[in-house]
């Protein structure tokens, strides 16, 4: 059962999540069980049905921030760390791509330049939050696939970094 434990302000919540029988999910949140199930929508977002009521949401990160916008309230969340399983691979490189649709408000790197762990390769700005794509360990970019100004969708590749 996957545990994860966010922040919202001064206060840190568990959340625990255990795979229901229908392909949702059972969520308990500080204590409080949700029956959850997650619809994905044509534009990136999602449609959620919590205990039989339907919201409509949009999730992003960035590091140990996590971006949430639902029903049109966004929330910022941290994640704790040390209590949140690492969904890397391992690998120092890849493809990065958007993970919510919006639109490139900087580049800063080109094919070819050398970048570290943690830098910043791009800024999406997304329901008027500022997301950074950050480099995912050392290496060289081997492609850049947006310009300042362009929209992309969720999914789109934004730079390609090698090892």
């Amino acid at each position: 059962m996957p545990r994860y434990t966010f922040r919202l302000g001064d206060t840190a919540y568990p959340v625990d999540l255990t795979p229901a029988p229908d392909g949702g999910w059972i969520a308990e949140i500080d204590g409080v069980r949700y029956v959850v199930r997650a619809d994905a929508l044509a534009e990136g977002g999602m449609t959620l049905h919590i205990d039989g009521t339907k919201h409509r949401a949009y999730a992003a990160s960035e590091g140990d921030q996590r971006y949430v916008w639902v029903d049109g309230e966004a929330v910022a969340l941290e994640s704790v760390r040390g209590r949140i399983r690492s969904r890397s691979t391992g690998e120092a490189g890849g493809r990065l791509t958007a993970q919510m649709p919006g639109a490139v408000r900087a580049v800063m790197v080109a094919a070819g330049d050398t970048v570290t762990r943690g830098q910043t390769l791009a800024i999406l700005e997304a329901m008027k939050m500022e997301l950074r794509v950050l480099a995912p360990g050392d290496g060289r970019v081997r492609a850049v696939h947006v310009a300042v100004g362009q929209l992309v969708e969720r999914g789109a590749i934004l730079v390609e970094v090698d090892p």
